[in-house]
């Protein structure tokens, strides 16, 4: 699960799947599912 508030940016990755970079102070990377592709999309509008 992500909080989308802390989502910072939204990236296209390989095979239909998004990279997450959260606003930590770690810059964080998430690799979405491809099950999860559409809510990402929806909420982000990417």
């Amino acid at each position: 699960m992500v909080n989308f508030d802390k989502i910072l940016e939204v990236h296209k990755y390989f095979n239909n799947r998004l990279i997450l970079i959260l606003n930590d102070k770690a810059k964080s990377r998430i690799i979405s599912g491809t099950s999860y592709i559409h809510q990402i999309r929806a909420a982000s509008n990417v």
